[in-house]
Protein backbone atom coordinates (compact mmCIF):
# COMPACT_ATOMS: atom_id res chain seq x y z
CA UNK A 1 0.00 0.00 0.00
CA UNK A 2 1.35 3.48 -1.11
CA UNK A 3 2.28 5.74 1.52
CA UNK A 4 -0.44 8.39 0.34
CA UNK A 5 -3.05 5.69 -0.02
CA UNK A 6 -2.50 4.54 3.17
CA UNK A 7 -3.00 8.63 4.49
CA UNK A 8 -6.16 8.57 2.80
CA UNK A 9 -7.56 5.31 4.13
CA UNK A 10 -6.62 6.78 7.86
CA UNK A 11 -8.27 10.19 7.64
CA UNK A 12 -11.54 8.70 6.45
CA UNK A 13 -11.40 6.35 9.49
CA UNK A 14 -10.57 9.06 12.03
CA UNK A 15 -13.42 10.56 10.36
CA UNK A 16 -16.06 7.86 10.85
CA UNK A 17 -15.03 7.22 14.10
CA UNK A 18 -15.32 11.48 15.02
CA UNK A 19 -18.96 11.11 13.52
CA UNK A 20 -19.70 8.27 15.61
CA UNK A 21 -18.81 10.01 18.88
CA UNK A 22 -20.44 13.04 17.78
CA UNK A 23 -23.74 10.78 17.51
CA UNK A 24 -22.93 8.90 20.70
CA UNK A 25 -22.20 12.26 22.43
CA UNK A 26 -25.62 14.20 21.24
CA UNK A 27 -27.94 11.12 22.11
CA UNK A 28 -26.18 11.08 25.48
CA UNK A 29 -26.24 14.80 25.84
CA UNK A 30 -30.26 14.89 25.03
CA UNK A 31 -32.60 15.84 28.18
CA UNK A 32 -34.91 13.30 29.04
CA UNK A 33 -38.23 14.41 28.89
CA UNK A 34 -39.64 15.35 32.28
CA UNK A 35 -42.15 13.72 33.81
CA UNK A 36 -44.35 16.38 35.55
CA UNK A 37 -46.22 14.81 38.98
CA UNK A 38 -49.19 17.17 39.67
CA UNK A 39 -49.74 16.80 43.55
CA UNK A 40 -53.36 15.51 42.98
CA UNK A 41 -51.28 12.12 42.02
CA UNK A 42 -48.68 12.38 44.64
CA UNK A 43 -51.81 12.64 46.83
CA UNK A 44 -53.55 9.76 45.17
CA UNK A 45 -50.61 7.31 45.50
CA UNK A 46 -49.86 8.18 49.04
CA UNK A 47 -53.20 7.82 50.16
CA UNK A 48 -53.33 3.98 48.09
CA UNK A 49 -49.70 3.20 50.20
CA UNK A 50 -51.05 3.82 53.19
CA UNK A 51 -54.22 2.03 52.26
CA UNK A 52 -51.31 -0.56 51.16
CA UNK A 53 -49.93 -0.60 54.72
CA UNK A 54 -53.16 -0.45 56.74
CA UNK A 55 -53.94 -3.74 54.99
CA UNK A 56 -50.86 -5.64 55.36
CA UNK A 57 -51.29 -4.92 59.22
CA UNK A 58 -54.44 -5.91 59.20
CA UNK A 59 -53.35 -9.02 56.94
CA UNK A 60 -50.61 -9.78 59.91
CA UNK A 61 -52.93 -9.58 62.79
CA UNK A 62 -55.70 -11.83 60.68
CA UNK A 63 -52.57 -14.36 61.04
CA UNK A 64 -51.61 -14.04 64.50
CA UNK A 65 -55.65 -14.79 64.94
CA UNK A 66 -55.75 -17.98 62.20
CA UNK A 67 -53.70 -19.65 64.82
CA UNK A 68 -55.05 -19.02 68.25
CA UNK A 69 -58.44 -20.11 66.12
CA UNK A 70 -56.78 -23.29 65.07
CA UNK A 71 -55.53 -23.74 68.75
CA UNK A 72 -58.89 -23.08 70.14
CA UNK A 73 -60.00 -25.44 67.13
CA UNK A 74 -57.63 -28.84 68.09
CA UNK A 75 -58.47 -27.98 71.80
CA UNK A 76 -62.08 -28.43 70.87
CA UNK A 77 -61.87 -32.25 68.98
CA UNK A 78 -59.49 -33.12 71.57
CA UNK A 79 -62.19 -32.31 74.48
CA UNK A 80 -65.53 -32.21 72.60
CA UNK A 81 -64.89 -34.54 69.74
CA UNK A 82 -65.54 -33.45 66.33
CA UNK A 83 -69.20 -33.65 66.18
CA UNK A 84 -69.58 -31.02 69.13
CA UNK A 85 -71.28 -27.79 69.04
CA UNK A 86 -68.00 -26.37 70.18
CA UNK A 87 -66.19 -28.08 67.62
CA UNK A 88 -68.07 -26.96 64.94
CA UNK A 89 -68.32 -23.22 66.40
CA UNK A 90 -64.83 -22.93 66.39
CA UNK A 91 -64.45 -24.15 62.58
CA UNK A 92 -66.69 -21.21 61.64
CA UNK A 93 -64.21 -18.67 63.80
CA UNK A 94 -61.38 -20.44 61.42
CA UNK A 95 -63.69 -20.44 57.89
CA UNK A 96 -64.50 -16.76 58.70
CA UNK A 97 -60.91 -15.78 59.42
CA UNK A 98 -59.64 -17.55 56.31
CA UNK A 99 -62.30 -16.12 54.39
CA UNK A 100 -61.02 -12.63 55.66
CA UNK A 101 -57.28 -13.19 55.20
CA UNK A 102 -58.30 -14.36 51.21
CA UNK A 103 -60.20 -11.15 50.99
CA UNK A 104 -57.47 -8.98 52.45
CA UNK A 105 -54.69 -10.63 50.15
CA UNK A 106 -56.64 -9.76 47.03
CA UNK A 107 -57.13 -6.15 48.04
CA UNK A 108 -53.78 -5.93 48.47
CA UNK A 109 -52.58 -7.98 45.40
CA UNK A 110 -55.21 -5.33 43.40
CA UNK A 111 -53.34 -2.25 45.28
CA UNK A 112 -49.74 -3.49 45.25
CA UNK A 113 -47.62 -1.23 42.99
CA UNK A 114 -44.90 -1.71 40.09
CA UNK A 115 -41.83 0.27 40.48
CA UNK A 116 -42.30 2.22 37.27
CA UNK A 117 -45.71 3.36 38.94
CA UNK A 118 -43.78 4.37 42.16
CA UNK A 119 -40.68 5.88 40.65
CA UNK A 120 -42.10 9.38 39.06
CA UNK A 121 -44.11 10.23 42.49
CA UNK A 122 -41.14 9.15 44.30
CA UNK A 123 -38.81 11.99 42.64
CA UNK A 124 -40.90 14.14 42.99
CA UNK A 125 -41.76 13.95 46.57
CA UNK A 126 -38.12 14.10 47.47
CA UNK A 127 -37.63 17.20 45.40
CA UNK A 128 -40.32 18.40 47.06
CA UNK A 129 -38.84 17.57 50.66
CA UNK A 130 -35.47 18.74 49.55
CA UNK A 131 -36.60 22.26 48.95
CA UNK A 132 -38.79 22.23 51.92
CA UNK A 133 -35.94 21.49 53.92
CA UNK A 134 -33.55 23.96 52.41
CA UNK A 135 -35.91 26.52 52.59
CA UNK A 136 -36.33 25.30 56.72
CA UNK A 137 -33.14 25.56 57.06
CA UNK A 138 -32.41 28.87 55.58
CA UNK A 139 -35.16 30.75 57.43
CA UNK A 140 -34.05 33.27 59.53
CA UNK A 141 -35.13 34.42 63.20
CA UNK A 142 -35.29 37.00 65.24
CA UNK A 143 -33.64 36.90 68.71
CA UNK A 144 -33.75 39.41 71.16
CA UNK A 145 -30.70 39.66 73.34
CA UNK A 146 -32.15 41.52 76.39
CA UNK A 147 -36.02 41.84 76.74
CA UNK A 148 -38.10 44.82 75.30
CA UNK A 149 -38.25 48.10 77.72
CA UNK A 150 -41.93 47.46 79.65
CA UNK A 151 -42.91 51.17 78.79
CA UNK A 152 -43.14 52.11 74.91
CA UNK A 153 -41.74 55.53 74.99
CA UNK A 154 -39.11 54.47 77.15
CA UNK A 155 -35.63 53.96 75.04
CA UNK A 156 -33.75 50.80 74.22
CA UNK A 157 -30.51 50.48 75.67
CA UNK A 158 -28.47 48.48 73.28
CA UNK A 159 -25.53 48.36 76.05
CA UNK A 160 -27.62 45.22 77.96
CA UNK A 161 -28.08 43.28 74.37
CA UNK A 162 -24.01 43.55 73.65
CA UNK A 163 -23.44 42.29 76.90
CA UNK A 164 -25.54 39.44 76.66
CA UNK A 165 -24.39 39.04 73.02
CA UNK A 166 -20.49 39.22 73.89
CA UNK A 167 -21.14 36.66 77.04
CA UNK A 168 -23.11 34.20 74.68
CA UNK A 169 -19.69 34.01 72.46
CA UNK A 170 -17.63 33.62 75.20
CA UNK A 171 -20.01 30.47 76.10
CA UNK A 172 -20.49 28.90 72.74
CA UNK A 173 -15.84 29.30 72.42
CA UNK A 174 -15.24 27.88 75.52
CA UNK A 175 -18.34 25.91 77.68
CA UNK A 176 -19.86 24.19 75.37
CA UNK A 177 -18.99 20.57 75.01
CA UNK A 178 -19.52 18.49 71.49
CA UNK A 179 -19.09 15.19 69.87
CA UNK A 180 -17.84 14.43 66.33
CA UNK A 181 -21.47 14.85 65.40
CA UNK A 182 -22.06 17.95 66.62
CA UNK A 183 -18.21 19.59 66.26
CA UNK A 184 -19.80 20.77 62.85
CA UNK A 185 -23.43 22.32 64.34
CA UNK A 186 -21.07 24.28 66.73
CA UNK A 187 -19.13 25.62 64.24
CA UNK A 188 -22.15 26.62 61.93
CA UNK A 189 -23.76 28.85 64.94
CA UNK A 190 -20.84 30.62 66.09
CA UNK A 191 -19.99 31.97 62.38
CA UNK A 192 -23.85 32.97 62.33
CA UNK A 193 -23.54 34.58 65.60
CA UNK A 194 -20.52 36.47 64.37
CA UNK A 195 -22.46 37.46 61.70
CA UNK A 196 -24.28 39.76 63.51
CA UNK A 197 -20.92 41.28 65.07
CA UNK A 198 -21.19 44.45 62.93
CA UNK A 199 -24.86 44.83 63.38
CA UNK A 200 -24.41 44.69 67.24
CA UNK A 201 -21.31 47.15 67.32
CA UNK A 202 -23.43 50.15 65.23
CA UNK A 203 -25.23 52.69 66.90
CA UNK A 204 -28.60 51.22 65.19
CA UNK A 205 -28.61 48.20 67.42
CA UNK A 206 -32.08 47.49 68.74
CA UNK A 207 -30.87 44.77 70.78
CA UNK A 208 -32.27 42.07 68.09
CA UNK A 209 -30.23 40.01 65.98
CA UNK A 210 -30.89 37.56 63.27
CA UNK A 211 -30.11 33.66 63.34
CA UNK A 212 -30.88 31.05 60.87
CA UNK A 213 -33.36 28.41 61.81
CA UNK A 214 -30.27 25.68 61.84
CA UNK A 215 -28.42 27.95 64.09
CA UNK A 216 -31.20 28.37 66.70
CA UNK A 217 -31.68 25.06 67.35
CA UNK A 218 -27.62 24.86 67.86
CA UNK A 219 -27.78 27.46 70.40
CA UNK A 220 -30.95 26.50 72.44
CA UNK A 221 -29.57 22.90 72.95
CA UNK A 222 -26.10 24.34 73.11
CA UNK A 223 -27.25 26.19 76.28
CA UNK A 224 -29.60 23.79 77.80
CA UNK A 225 -27.51 20.58 77.42
CA UNK A 226 -24.43 21.41 76.09
CA UNK A 227 -23.40 24.09 78.72
CA UNK A 228 -20.48 23.42 80.54
CA UNK A 229 -20.36 25.87 83.83
CA UNK A 230 -18.25 25.82 87.22
CA UNK A 231 -18.61 27.85 90.23
CA UNK A 232 -21.09 29.90 91.96
CA UNK A 233 -20.09 33.15 90.36
CA UNK A 234 -20.22 31.60 86.37
CA UNK A 235 -23.66 29.93 87.15
CA UNK A 236 -24.97 33.74 88.45
CA UNK A 237 -23.48 34.91 85.29
CA UNK A 238 -24.99 32.08 83.21
CA UNK A 239 -28.76 32.73 84.58
CA UNK A 240 -28.25 36.49 84.35
CA UNK A 241 -27.47 36.00 80.33
CA UNK A 242 -29.65 33.32 79.71
CA UNK A 243 -32.78 35.30 81.59
CA UNK A 244 -32.10 37.96 79.16
CA UNK A 245 -32.32 36.09 76.20
CA UNK A 246 -33.98 32.51 76.88
CA UNK A 247 -37.21 33.49 76.53
CA UNK A 248 -37.07 35.14 72.90
CA UNK A 249 -34.22 31.15 71.70
CA UNK A 250 -37.33 29.25 73.31
CA UNK A 251 -40.13 30.91 71.68
CA UNK A 252 -38.19 31.13 68.12
CA UNK A 253 -37.53 27.47 68.73
CA UNK A 254 -41.73 26.45 68.93
CA UNK A 255 -41.99 28.90 66.06
CA UNK A 256 -39.23 26.44 63.74
CA UNK A 257 -41.14 23.45 64.99
CA UNK A 258 -44.31 24.65 63.56
CA UNK A 259 -42.93 26.26 60.62
CA UNK A 260 -41.52 22.73 59.82
CA UNK A 261 -44.58 20.72 60.42
CA UNK A 262 -45.04 20.69 56.41
CA UNK A 263 -41.66 19.75 56.17
CA UNK A 264 -42.32 16.33 58.74
CA UNK A 265 -45.11 15.35 57.01
CA UNK A 266 -43.06 15.23 53.63
CA UNK A 267 -40.53 13.74 54.66
CA UNK A 268 -43.04 10.96 56.51
CA UNK A 269 -45.14 10.80 53.31
CA UNK A 270 -41.53 10.31 51.29
CA UNK A 271 -40.34 7.36 53.36
CA UNK A 272 -43.99 5.56 53.04
CA UNK A 273 -43.54 5.74 49.53
CA UNK A 274 -39.88 4.83 49.51
CA UNK A 275 -40.33 1.92 51.45
CA UNK A 276 -43.51 1.11 49.15
CA UNK A 277 -40.46 0.81 46.12
CA UNK A 278 -38.34 -1.10 47.70
CA UNK A 279 -41.02 -3.68 48.01
CA UNK A 280 -42.26 -3.29 44.75
CA UNK A 281 -41.49 -5.16 41.83
CA UNK A 282 -38.91 -3.52 40.01
CA UNK A 283 -39.90 -3.47 36.18
CA UNK A 284 -37.71 -0.37 35.46
CA UNK A 285 -35.23 -0.77 32.51
CA UNK A 286 -31.71 -1.66 33.76
CA UNK A 287 -28.84 -0.62 30.78
CA UNK A 288 -26.53 -3.94 31.08
CA UNK A 289 -24.26 -1.83 29.03
CA UNK A 290 -23.54 0.86 31.56
CA UNK A 291 -19.58 0.88 31.99
CA UNK A 292 -18.98 0.61 35.85
CA UNK A 293 -16.72 3.12 37.73
CA UNK A 294 -13.70 0.58 38.19
CA UNK A 295 -13.85 0.23 34.39
CA UNK A 296 -13.73 3.54 33.53
CA UNK A 297 -10.84 4.79 35.92
CA UNK A 298 -8.82 1.62 35.46
CA UNK A 299 -10.00 -0.48 32.40
CA UNK A 300 -8.36 -3.71 31.86
CA UNK A 301 -5.90 -3.61 28.99
CA UNK A 302 -5.34 -6.75 27.01
CA UNK A 303 -1.43 -7.44 26.40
Amino acid sequence: MSEEVKNVTEEQVAETVQEEVNVVTENENQEQPEVTVTDEEISTVVKRVEELQNLRSELASLNEELVAHQKDLANAETIFGTGSKEYELQVGHVDLNLSRIEETKKKIEELTFKRSELKPVLDALAKKFEDAYRNDTIREYHIEMAPKPEKEDEPIDPSKGKKVFKQLLEYLNHNVSFTAKTAVNLMVLVRNMEENKAWVNSKEFDNVIILRSASVLSLWKSIMEDFNGKGFYEARTFLECWANCGQSVSDAVRSIQKDNAVTRELGSKLNNVEEEFDRSEDDLPHDDQKITTQEEVAPEVSE
